[in-house]
């Protein structure tokens, strides 16, 4: 078992990372989540932060750099990269189509019209609705976090 450390906000390269890590280099690799790159373990391999060796380099995202680090040459991966890649850089390196704008603007809910109407009673409804749990202390990462291993 070999220990991986990344940012703690997940999003798309992140999570494509984490994906690429356990399926094609490292099937046991455990996650590790830090607010701040100095928090990395020692043991624990960085990838996706600043000034790490698996991270943004040049103009490839860290999906792509983790392909080139470890000789990965599957045409599929690839794809999956350019498409990582304009997810989260959205430069338009591969060109990658765009969906339709929409014509108009989306019909308004009857919660929009009662929030113009009574911001306070709208702020109100909210609080009794949405219920906000404390910040819970981090303990490493939550056992659902961890990716299960492929089947073979």
């Amino acid at each position: 078992m070999s220990v991986w450390a990344t940012r703690a906000a997940i999003h798309i390269d992140r999570a494509a990372c984490a994906w690429l890590i356990r399926r094609s280099v490292d099937p046991d690799a455990v996650f590790v989540f830090v607010s701040d790159p100095a928090d990395v373990p020692d043991a624990a391999t960085p990838f996706d932060m600043r000034g790490v060796r698996l991270g943004h380099h040049g103009p490839d995202c860290s999906f792509e750099t983790i392909l080139r680090h470890y000789e990965i040459t599957d045409p599929v991966l690839w794809k999956i990269a350019q498409i990582v890649h304009e997810a989260d850089l959205d430069d338009g390196r591969f060109h990658a189509p765009r969906g339709p704008r929409p014509r108009h603007r989306p019909a308004r809910t009857v919660d929009d019209r009662r929030r113009r109407a009574d911001p306070r009673r709208h702020r109100a409804d909210l609080r009794r609705t949405v219920r906000v749990l404390p910040p819970q202390p981090a303990t490493g990462p939550h056992p659902r976090l961890t990716i299960p291993p492929e089947p073979q």
